[in-house]
């Protein structure tokens, strides 16, 4: 992973790590590692998509740039300004420019006055994509999508890692770190032909087998500061 993050920086371009592995395989650990090292070293920003069965509001694209944008109750106004000054900063504009898109952003994000209809949801996924583009001024933007498998809506998931390796929006430096279950591609015939597709479009794919007890035993002290004593006994039970 750090070897295809200095591919990113140096030729400025978009990369997809793709870590599959049956359940208990570290995946999730294995990606969260690779970004505290990418952010504290201050190589990348990470932007986190998340992916549930079933699934909620704050999943895939449509919940991370709710985060983004509206991360506290704000009213509409409270949020309009606020928006309007960071997109200001954010693109060097006036603030009255900025107010445009505010307001539309604070749409999509629900926040509706009698009469208003919330703008299509792929306004979303542009937004996303420039929030990438700009923080990827340290030499890239690290996007994490965890249990990619689980995605439903169109331009979602994987469907992302596609656009961006094809050029379809733009070339961006981002590296994307997807994990995926091998139980989700043993039934998802689908899900196989499109992880084999981005493989051969220059992804890299990523194979777990499942972590035995030392391992596992230093995921939980690492990840969750588990008291030694019962890190050892979650380990020997989950073995």
């Amino acid at each position: 992973i750090w070897d295809v993050a200095g591919e990113v920086v140096r030729d400025r371009g978009p990369r997809v790590v793709l870590v599959i592995g049956q359940g208990g395989s570290g995946r999730t650990a294995l990606v969260e590692t690779a970004c505290r090292m990418l952010d504290e070293g201050g190589w990348m920003e990470v932007v986190r998509l998340r992916y549930r069965d079933p699934p909620g509001p704050e999943d895939g694209y449509v919940g991370a740039v709710r985060e983004i944008l509206a991360p506290w109750n704000d009213n509409r106004d409270e949020l309009q300004i606020r928006l309007a000054r960071w997109v200001a900063r954010d693109r060097e504009t006036k603030l009255v420019t900025a107010m445009r898109e505010a307001v539309l952003l604070a749409r999509w994000c629900g926040y509706l006055r009698p009469g208003e209809r919330r703008p299509n949801a792929a306004m979303g996924l542009h937004f996303l994509y420039q929030h990438l583009h700009r923080r990827g001024w340290r030499g890239g933007s690290c996007l994490v999508m965890d249990d990619a498998h689980l995605a439903e809506e169109p331009g979602d998931g994987l469907d992302m890692a596609e656009a961006l390796l094809d050029g379809a929006v733009g070339e961006r430096p981002v590296l994307v770190l997807a994990t995926l279950t091998r139980e989700a591609l043993e039934t998802d015939v689908e899900l196989a032909e499109k992880v084999d597709m981005l493989v051969d479009r220059g992804a890299t794919r990523i194979e777990l087998g499942r972590l035995g007890k030392d391992r596992v035993h230093q995921v939980l002290s690492e990840t969750l500061f588990l008291d030694p004593a019962l890190a050892e006994d979650v380990a020997r039970r989950i073995e």
